[in-house]
């Protein structure tokens, strides 16, 4: 395994731009080869959305994927963070921070560094900001458990549009493969576009053309199955029954509620 030991820039520290495809095995590949080349980056982005420097006439440096060294860096992360920093790590890229190349590449650097957790040291901003990130994405993880429903579409498929603050599909989906073993699934976030699909023995993920006409989470009747829209109507009629107006408290509801994830919900339809 390389020596993930930082060195100094061989270059200014304002002339270093990095770009990547966007992809997490992208920016683990950015990682390696600024560490193979021996650079301090003071941005990187995804190719395209990186600001050319007021300072330098110097283009980018662009880093194309390699998977391979991508799995070089986890190894690393894994020996010196153990398993919780790979996840936090990968949270904090899914999380979609404006800033979560560099202070990835900071966490990165110090763990490298001291070669041992640094998951408690958050006097460290970047620590600090994975922290945060993580702490984030966790809550929003566990309002999708609660919160996403699944609408059983004319051909029997269950289909659940999602439109999370975060892209936490790819840590969230093994829950409800778990929870939904026996049924056929697609869950599909129609914020960014992509979505995951079970067909009852393996998980793929799936883009589909017909969800670019979707605006809400709530599916257009005529793609539900008759079954479907009386299984809703009794909710309503039994969410209706069982509310007792007098012990309202829209404050608590709320706390435990938010209003953005009304949408998801049937009964608030």
């Amino acid at each position: 395994m390389m020596d993930f030991m930082f060195a100094k820039p061989n270059i200014s520290l304002d002339e270093c731009v990095v770009t990547y495809d966007g992809t997490y095995e992208g920016l683990l590949t950015v990682v390696f080869e600024c560490y193979r080349l021996k650079l301090a980056p003071t941005v990187i982005k995804p190719s395209g959305a990186a600001p050319q420097s007021l300072f330098t006439s110097q283009h980018p440096i662009e880093v194309t994927t390699d998977n391979a060294s991508a799995k070089r860096v986890v190894a690393g992360i894994r020996k010196y963070g153990l398993q919780q920093a790979v996840m936090d790590v990968y949270k904090t890229f899914l999380s979609e921070d404006s800033n979560r190349e560099m202070v990835i590449f900071g966490y990165l650097r110090l763990l490298f560094s001291i070669q041992k957790p640094i998951n408690t040291r958050y006097h460290v901003s970047e620590v600090l900001r994975v922290s945060q990130l993580v702490k984030q994405m966790r809550r929003e993880v566990h309002r999708m458990h609660a919160f996403v429903r699944f609408q059983e579409l004319a051909d029997g498929l269950f289909f659940a549009p999602i439109e999370p603050d975060f892209d936490v599909l790819p840590v969230t989906y093994q829950h409800f493969k778990a929870r939904y073993a026996s049924m056929q699934w697609c869950i599909y976030d129609i914020k960014r576009d992509y979505g995951v699909l079970y067909n009852g023995q393996t998980v793929e993920e799936v883009k589909l053309e017909e969800a670019k006409a979707l605006n809400s989470v709530q599916l257009p009747a005529a793609l539900l199955s008759g079954k479907e829209q009386d299984y809703q109507q009794l909710w309503r009629d039994y969410f209706n029954s069982t509310n007792i107006i007098e012990r309202k408290n829209i404050k608590l509801h709320l706390r435990h509620v938010p209003t953005r994830y009304w949408k998801y919900l049937t009964e608030k339809q």
